[in-house]
Order: structure tokens, then C-alpha cells, then sequence
């Protein structure tokens, strides 16, 4: 059993996840660079670069709330704005395999805004809660 995930917080579990995930992204992108420079121009490597450290930047997470509920809690997190929109996700995470684990990723509801009515009647999209799991109805088709 592992005994650092029988001490870890909610809190710690979601830091850690969120520190991990930046640094796999910037190890990806050193490891693309190093593949696409064999390959690309000096001019498209210059751009690629660019668009990889500001993709790096706009997907930074930072953890801004968390609830826990006993043996399960939501966190939110948030992203730098795209435009003028807050990026806004909420993980729903529990005890389980001897330690935290992510079982559900949802965004804030691109119909309602994160507001759950839409013309004073609830949202149909997320049914009035203001989130959404997107990539859970990929797996449904």
C-alpha cells in the first residue's frame, strides 16, 4: 500500500496532480522540439517554439478551492483567460486504491456560463448544476 497517498490531503493530491501535469507538458514540448528540429526549418522551429510557451502558459492550472466531503471532495481550478472568459474546471476526486484518484473533469457550461439558467429557466445543457463533463460524452457515442 502506498503510504504517501495515506497521508495526502485532498488539497495535497490536487497540488501535486496540477504540478506534475505542467511539468509532463514542458518535458512533451522539449521532447517534440528535439524531434521536429531534425526535421523543420530554423523559421517554423521559431513559431512552433512560440506557440509551445504560450500553450504552456494559457494551460497552467492553478488550484483555486477545494471542498472535501469525507473520503471524496471537488476542486477548482483555474486557467489564465482566453479572451475575456475565465477557463474555470472542477475535479470530482475520492478515496480509492489506497488513495486520491480524478473521476470526473467538468468544465463550466458553455450554454449558461456557469449560471445554470438560461432566460430565467434552467440550463438544459447541464441541467441547471453550471458544469459540464464534455469528455464523458465522448465515451457514451
Amino acid at each position: 500500500m502506498n503510504r504517501e497517498a495515506d497521508t495526502q490531503t485532498a488539497r495535497e493530491f490536487m497540488e501535486s496532480y496540477l504540478r506534475e501535469k505542467a511539468d509532463l507538458m514542458k518535458l512533451d514540448n522539449k521532447m517534440r522540439g528535439g524531434f521536429e528540429g531534425k526535421f523543420h526549418s530554423e523559421e517554423i522551429m521559431r513559431h512552433v517554439s512560440d506557440l509551445r510557451r504560450r500553450n504552456e502558459d494559457l494551460n497552467r492550472e492553478v488550484l483555486r478551492e477545494i471542498e472535501v466531503d469525507g473520503g471524496a471532495a471537488k476542486a477548482v481550478t483555474t486557467k489564465p483567460p482566453v479572451g475575456e472568459r475565465e477557463i474555470l474546471l472542477r475535479y470530482h476526486i475520492r478515496m480509492a486504491e489506497g488513495g486520491w484518484k480524478i473521476f470526473c473533469i467538468e468544465s463550466v457550461c458553455m450554454n449558461c456560463n456557469g449560471s445554470s439558467k438560461i432566460t430565467g429557466a434552467l440550463c438544459c445543457i447541464c441541467g441547471g448544476t453550471g458544469w459540464k463533463d464534455y469528455a464523458l460524452e465522448r465515451f457514451k457515442e
